[in-house]
């Protein structure tokens, strides 16, 4: 299938096309004799420029959402939240906390605004952990949602024989987050980490993009769901001459490492052995499960791989 020309409008892409062509040039010249010379891109800035703004926008509104409830008390809004179930791990304390957000790098740096190592790569996935709960019955019809159609755990897997599968949203969301840094690194998770080119090979195309797209459509309906109407303020400082935003507002947080800690005893896969893990490879509906219509196709050929195959695995 040729996916090439849905991307041809992108200038970004365009541009990392002609830089790879006069890098394969220079490698030619060098197997040819000739010194090898490193390419000059007129813009080879684009794709991180690009990426970076977009992650950083993301990263920053949704910031605010994840970890802060800005000065709301139950009473303020419990309208727009949706229901969790009656699990006190899920109910998380809540604190005074001023968020430690600024235009610029602190010192010591925030390892959420370092560039990829092996540090922050284990803090984010410390953070974005997204193995399931095992929920009852009751707990998934608190949800508003028919415990007959979601997916149970067998019994043999010792959550006894009403234990269905659920995922905290926060976690999700964060793991949205770490799945957009990662395509802001591009280069480094997938051009040097997978052997990959300027875009994700013919079989991985179309599920790469498609997960990103459900992470940007996941984040923005979940921040405007909230819709945090706190106000910023601004101040002057040396050597700007436009006012600077003071993303610092003070308020009532959610104990985000309360919840990070609980989740991690009581998850899933917390409670399976190393051994038990090859269950997931052969996790199937039983006879008795509800099993909904494929997703009907959209007609684009590109788009109706990521239907056929899936979602690019979390």
């Amino acid at each position: 299938m040729k996916y090439e020309r849905l991307f041809q409008r992108e200038p970004w892409l365009e541009n990392n096309a002609i830089e790879e062509d006069r890098e394969k040039a220079a490698q030619d010249e060098h197997a040819a004799g000739q010194p090898l010379r490193r390419p000059i891109s007129r813009r080879s800035s684009a794709i991180p420029s690009f990426w970076t703004i977009l992650g950083y926008a993301i990263a920053l509104c949704l910031a605010t959402y994840l970890i802060y409830d800005k000065q709301h008390t139950k009473n303020d809004w419990p309208h727009l939240k949706t229901p969790s179930p009656p699990i006190p791990g899920l109910n998380p304390p809540t604190k005074p906390r001023t968020l430690p957000i600024t235009d610029w790098p602190t010192h010591p740096a925030s390892l959420y605004r370092q560039p990829p190592s092996p540090a922050v790569d284990a803090e984010w996935k410390r953070i974005s952990n997204v193995h399931n709960l095992a929920l009852t019955s009751a707990q998934v019809t608190s949800l508003g949602k028919d415990p007959t159609q979601t997916v149970k755990l067998p019994p043999s897997w010792g959550f006894g024989a009403d234990a269905h599968l659920g995922l905290i949203t926060v976690l999700h969301q964060t793991h949205c987050l770490d799945k957009l840094r990662h395509a802001v690194y591009y280069d480094h998770y997938f051009r040097r980490g997978k052997g990959w080119g300027r875009l994700p090979p013919d079989e991985e195309r179309a599920r790469y993009f498609t997960h990103l797209d459900h992470c940007l459509h996941f984040l923005l309906e979940t921040v405007t769901c909230v819709a945090d109407t706190s106000v910023t303020t601004y101040h002057w400082m040396e050597n700007r001459t436009l006012p600077v935003a003071d993303f610092q507002a003070k308020g009532q947080c959610r104990d985000f490492e309360a919840l990070v800690s609980w989740h991690a005893e009581n998850h899933v896969d917390a409670k399976v052995s190393k051994e038990e893990e090859r269950l997931w490879r052969d996790f199937r509906p039983r006879e008795d499960d509800v099993v909904l219509p494929r997703v009907p196709a959209t007609g684009n050929e590109f788009w109706d791989v990521a239907i056929l195959v899936g979602p690019e695995d979390a």
